[in-house]
Protein backbone atom coordinates (compact mmCIF):
# COMPACT_ATOMS: atom_id res chain seq x y z
CA UNK A 1 0.00 0.00 0.00
CA UNK A 2 1.30 3.45 -0.92
CA UNK A 3 1.51 5.89 1.97
CA UNK A 4 1.52 9.68 1.61
CA UNK A 5 4.47 10.14 3.98
CA UNK A 6 6.62 7.74 1.95
CA UNK A 7 6.25 9.74 -1.26
CA UNK A 8 9.26 11.98 -1.87
CA UNK A 9 8.80 13.54 -5.28
CA UNK A 10 11.21 16.32 -6.18
CA UNK A 11 10.81 16.47 -9.95
CA UNK A 12 8.06 15.53 -12.34
CA UNK A 13 8.96 14.01 -15.71
CA UNK A 14 5.96 12.85 -17.70
CA UNK A 15 7.84 12.39 -20.95
CA UNK A 16 10.99 13.80 -22.56
CA UNK A 17 9.28 17.12 -23.34
CA UNK A 18 7.38 17.77 -20.10
CA UNK A 19 9.06 18.52 -16.80
CA UNK A 20 7.87 20.41 -13.76
CA UNK A 21 9.38 21.45 -10.49
CA UNK A 22 7.67 20.28 -7.33
CA UNK A 23 7.29 22.78 -4.50
CA UNK A 24 7.67 22.14 -0.76
CA UNK A 25 4.04 20.98 -0.58
CA UNK A 26 4.51 18.29 -3.26
CA UNK A 27 2.62 20.29 -5.89
CA UNK A 28 3.49 20.95 -9.49
CA UNK A 29 1.98 23.23 -12.13
CA UNK A 30 0.62 21.89 -15.41
CA UNK A 31 -1.25 23.68 -18.18
CA UNK A 32 -4.62 22.74 -19.56
CA UNK A 33 -5.65 22.81 -23.22
CA UNK A 34 -6.45 26.54 -22.92
CA UNK A 35 -3.09 27.39 -21.35
CA UNK A 36 -4.41 27.89 -17.81
CA UNK A 37 -2.17 26.74 -14.97
CA UNK A 38 -3.29 24.00 -12.57
CA UNK A 39 -1.36 23.22 -9.39
CA UNK A 40 -1.76 19.94 -7.55
CA UNK A 41 -0.11 16.68 -6.62
CA UNK A 42 0.68 14.61 -9.69
CA UNK A 43 -0.12 10.90 -9.27
CA UNK A 44 0.19 8.12 -11.78
CA UNK A 45 -3.09 6.39 -12.56
CA UNK A 46 -1.77 3.31 -10.76
CA UNK A 47 -0.94 5.29 -7.60
CA UNK A 48 -4.34 6.99 -7.69
CA UNK A 49 -6.27 3.74 -8.16
CA UNK A 50 -4.29 2.02 -5.37
CA UNK A 51 -5.01 4.89 -2.99
CA UNK A 52 -8.71 4.89 -3.91
CA UNK A 53 -8.99 1.12 -3.45
CA UNK A 54 -7.27 1.40 -0.05
CA UNK A 55 -9.65 4.25 0.92
CA UNK A 56 -6.63 6.52 1.39
CA UNK A 57 -8.52 8.97 -0.85
CA UNK A 58 -12.25 9.54 -0.54
CA UNK A 59 -14.54 12.11 -2.17
CA UNK A 60 -14.40 14.31 0.92
CA UNK A 61 -10.59 14.61 0.56
CA UNK A 62 -10.66 16.44 -2.78
CA UNK A 63 -10.81 15.87 -6.52
CA UNK A 64 -8.54 15.43 -9.49
CA UNK A 65 -8.09 16.29 -13.13
CA UNK A 66 -7.10 13.94 -15.92
CA UNK A 67 -3.62 14.40 -17.40
CA UNK A 68 -2.56 13.12 -20.83
CA UNK A 69 0.74 13.98 -22.55
CA UNK A 70 1.54 16.43 -19.77
CA UNK A 71 -1.67 18.43 -20.30
CA UNK A 72 -4.67 18.70 -17.98
CA UNK A 73 -7.80 17.88 -20.00
CA UNK A 74 -11.45 17.05 -19.74
CA UNK A 75 -14.50 18.82 -18.41
CA UNK A 76 -14.83 19.08 -14.66
CA UNK A 77 -13.20 16.92 -12.06
CA UNK A 78 -12.95 13.27 -11.16
CA UNK A 79 -13.52 11.97 -7.64
CA UNK A 80 -12.13 8.89 -5.85
CA UNK A 81 -15.51 7.13 -6.02
CA UNK A 82 -15.23 7.30 -9.83
CA UNK A 83 -11.76 5.70 -10.08
CA UNK A 84 -13.12 2.79 -12.13
CA UNK A 85 -14.13 5.16 -14.95
CA UNK A 86 -10.74 6.66 -15.84
CA UNK A 87 -10.28 6.84 -19.65
CA UNK A 88 -7.58 4.49 -20.97
CA UNK A 89 -5.43 7.26 -22.44
CA UNK A 90 -5.04 9.09 -19.10
CA UNK A 91 -1.52 8.74 -17.69
CA UNK A 92 -1.79 10.78 -14.48
CA UNK A 93 -4.23 12.43 -12.11
CA UNK A 94 -3.48 15.95 -10.87
CA UNK A 95 -4.89 15.79 -7.34
CA UNK A 96 -6.35 18.85 -5.59
CA UNK A 97 -6.55 18.20 -1.86
CA UNK A 98 -9.28 19.97 0.13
Amino acid sequence: MLKWDEMNITEVVIDDDVEGEVDEFGCTDLLDEDGRSHSGELLTVEEYVDMCEDNALIDYDGMGSYVKDGVVFGDGFTYPSEYGNIPEDVTHILWYNN
